[in-house]
């Protein structure tokens, strides 16, 4: 049997809604030579019936039907194991391959023999295939050094890598696949290990149309907090690249603290997602009965997390409390605008920037200072007067006995 060119991986799982046009988008494209490799997860009749229609219809489709239910990781790291292409595209059961998508980055493999990961832009859809917005890493095609994107991934945590269909990679680069410890950023952190292994190129048109709707994987990890984890295992795991560039370890934590806020704010403003007093436990927390150390570690992850969030609290309270009181007082009076506010929160990083420019200055001053000491010391003037020096200090001990 030939080998294909391209292996698309579609990991499957009750999700007949959407599944016969993403499943088309593959079977439809430029490219001809590849095969789509889908691991169903123990789905519903409604999904398994779709599946084994287009497995009859073309020989290019390999369907595997999990016996019990694996898990979205588990099961998207058995279908890589089964990936005969030389390039493996992976694909998501909801969302659309634009019919182009495979041949464009094929050809970047092709041309680049160093490029470890190609990632594209992608247009958002909803339920009804409607385009809500255009989602982009960078602002034109480009080419990069894989481990620059892993630190400036260290210096904002955001993802540009691109989630599991926009990602195009090398089979021989699979190893183990995703990471099981992952429980949101499972993409993420493989991206980033594809990275180690060469250089990363992004594709500016959208190549993937990625729909949002309420039944997810992310709106379920958004809710639950359990992303959270992702961002202590990925400090840990790639954070010596961006301490090899200069950063502290305590910029780093920052970095990742603040990329929380954004996740939450997205999760808040953008999903619509409730937290009210009885948030929701993450599913993975802390279960005495598992045999998964990644899963016992749980607590103690959260526990550090809490402590690097105090720690930038606290280092952030003053100034933010004082736009807080602000933004509070000017909210109470109606005819306010939104102008003051803005004003003022400038005014305030004005402020900030002031004080880091005298600690600048001071620290100068206090280096000057112990360069005149030592010269001081140093001098002819210093070593003739040591012996006056010396019998003031035997008087004034004689004075106080």
């Amino acid at each position: 049997m030939t080998r294909p060119l391209i292996s698309v991986c579609l990991p499957t799982y009750n999700g007949e809604d959407y599944l016969r046009p993403a499943i088309e988008s593959v079977l439809n494209q430029t490219v001809r030579d590849l095969e789509l490799v889908i691991g169903d997860d123990n789905s519903n009749k409604e999904t398994r019936a779709i599946l084994e229609e287009f497995a009859r219809k073309d020989s290019r489709v390999k369907l595997t039907i999990n016996e019990v239910n694996l898990g979205y990781v588990p099961n998207c790291a058995a279908i890589m194991q089964r990936c005969q292409g030389q390039f493996i595209k992976n694909f998501a059961q909801d969302d659309i391959l634009e019919l182009d998508c495979c041949e464009r980055m094929l050809k970047v493999m092709q041309e680049n023999p160093n490029v470890s990961l190609v990632t594209c832009a992608r247009t958002l859809i909803d339920e009804n295939d409607n385009v809500t917005g255009v989602h982009q890493h960078f602002d034109r095609t480009q080419l990069f050094e894989g481990k620059e994107i892993i630190k400036l991934y260290l210096t904002e945590f955001v993802n540009r890598t691109g989630n599991p269909t926009q990602i195009f990679f090398r089979t021989e680069h699979v190893e183990n696949g995703f990471n099981p410890a992952y429980h949101h950023g499972e993409d993420l952190e493989f991206g980033l290990r594809l990275l180690e292994k060469g250089d990363y190129y992004y594709i500016h048109e959208p190549l993937v149309r990625y729909r949002i709707h309420s039944q997810t994987t992310t709106v379920s990890t958004l809710a639950d907090m359990s992303f959270a984890p992702d961002h202590v295992r990925s400090v840990d795991r790639f954070g010596h690249y961006a301490e090899n560039a200069g950063m502290s370890k305590n910029e780093i934590w920052h970095a990742a603290i603040k990329g929380l806020i954004i996740k939450m704010s997205h999760a808040l403003y953008v999903r619509g997602m409730k937290y009210e007093d009885d948030f929701p436990t993450p599913k993975y927390f802390g279960h005495p009965e598992t045999d998964d150390k990644n899963v016992k570690d749980e607590p103690e992850i959260f526990r550090r997390l809490a402590c690097h969030l105090l720690k930038y609290i606290s280092e952030k309270s003053r100034i933010w409390t004082e736009v807080e009181e602000y933004v509070q007082a000017c909210t109470k009076a109606q005819e306010q605008s939104e102008k003051p506010v803005l004003d003022y929160i400038i005014a305030l990083e004005k402020r900030l920037q002031n004080y880091e420019v005298q600690t600048v200055s001071l620290k100068a001053e206090l280096e000057t200072r112990k360069q005149d000491l030592i010269n001081l010391k140093n001098s002819s003037s210093w070593r003739l007067t040591q012996p006056l020096r010396n019998i003031s200090r035997k008087r004034n001990s004689d004075l106080r006995n």
